[in-house]
């Protein structure tokens, strides 16, 4: 059993039960996350306040994470001072030392499941959302995303740009208390669900390693923990894959190398079939078919993309979807998106549904019959 359970730690004034592991994070993805309640004079746990709770020592063995963990603080208070930023970016409510079993230990108080919920435990707890939700939810969850970034990459910490470097539909949560969605952020991001569980599909970890951008570097089987970016613009591409799992669900790979095909794909042809297994079946013929001599190749010529554009059956997707995808997943960096010029692309500025109806039907499950209401409109590109 976890010898936190039933600890009870202090701010000095607040008195915080630990009660129940709620999810994981750190560089192995092995440190705990705890829902924790505070108590009051009766102390009664179900009508007591329940937050999230991190907790790194001072010293010892983590001392290295605890210095990042304390990094990623400073981050997460600056943008909560801001009265724009903290619309955005989930806020941390508290953080404090306290001695526990002898160790000065870092602890970090922030909204809980009870609260907020992430994308992926939207997708990945019904079978509703299993295959994706639909574009014109993606949409208002990637303004509001895209939003954040630009608070984000607008900060400088310690002289150098500030990056989310860790955003994944994981960190893209709706925070029941404000109604919208919000970006987890430095000390606020976390892996729900799943605890310590090697085989889950939707592993942070994992989808950080094989999901980061082409031009991260340090990036290699085995993946390492990625705590630095050169460029903003590699957390646009994980924009542009965390995109792709809003709109497929399980994005399962075997290798890095075959999500970066399928990204090559979608710059290239800038058209997304109604399946992820299909996709991947694309994306590796085409892959295919450009190591064929020039005179061979049946796919990757211009002609033939062309021509397959135009037999090209209207999905589920529009392709101003698609180009959306493609201005965050192209591997030079030079014709990626900035988060500023993300947020000025034509998908995010026409048709942009309600947030009433994010929550209704993608959150809480109510009948799919509002969507008559937002569409079908598709945004042209």
């Amino acid at each position: 059993m976890d010898e936190n359970i039933g600890l009870v730690i202090t701010d000095g004034e607040k008195s915080y039960k630990i009660l129940e592991p709620v999810g994981i994070w750190g560089p192995q993805m092995n440190l705990i996350v705890y829902d924790a309640a505070v108590l009051g004079a009766d102390d009664d746990l179900e009508k007591a306040p329940h937050f999230a709770l991190k907790m790194i020592p001072e010293m010892g063995d983590l001392q290295e994470y605890h210095d990042m963990t304390l990094e990623d603080l400073h981050k997460s208070r600056k943008l909560a001072d801001d009265v724009i930023a903290r619309g955005y970016i989930l806020p941390v409510t508290n953080s404090f030392y306290s001695e526990i079993r002898g160790k000065l230990t870092l602890c970090i108080v922030f909204p809980c499941k009870a609260d907020v919920i992430s994308l992926r435990s939207v997708m990945s707890t019904g079978p509703r959302f299993a295959d994706g939700i639909p574009e014109a939810f993606i949409k208002i969850a990637m303004v509001r995303v895209v939003r954040g970034l630009q608070q984000i990459h607008n900060r400088i910490y310690n002289e150098k740009r500030m990056h989310h470097m860790q955003l994944t539909t994981n960190a893209i949560v709706f925070n029941h208390v404000s109604e919208t969605v919000q970006l987890s952020y430095a000390a606020t991001v976390y892996e729900s669900g799943a605890i310590l569980n090697d085989n889950n599909v939707y592993s942070m970890n994992k989808m950080l390693a094989w999901g980061l951008a082409p031009e991260v570097k340090g990036v290699d089987e085995p993946f390492g923990y990625v705590h630095a970016y050169d460029t903003a613009k590699s957390d646009i591409w994980l924009v542009g894959i965390a995109a792709l799992e809003l709109a497929y669900g399980k994005i399962l790979v075997e290798s890095r190398k075959e999500l970066l095909q399928v990204a090559r794909y979608i710059c290239q042809v800038k058209v997304l079939p109604d399946t992820w297994e299909d996709l991947k079946l694309k994306s590796a013929e085409l892959a295919a078919d450009k190591d064929l001599p020039i005179k061979k190749r049946k796919l990757s010529n211009e002609e033939a993309i062309t021509a397959s554009l135009a037999n090209v059956a209207k999905g589920r997707f529009s392709d101003c979807f698609a180009k959306f995808l493609a201005f965050c997943l192209d591997a030079d960096l030079n014709k990626r998106a900035s988060a500023m010029q993300l947020g000025k692309h034509a998908f995010l500025q026409e048709g942009v549904g309600s947030m009433i109806n994010f929550r209704d039907i993608v959150v809480k499950g109510l009948s799919p019959h509002v969507l008559r209401v937002l569409g079908p409109k598709k945004p042209r590109c």
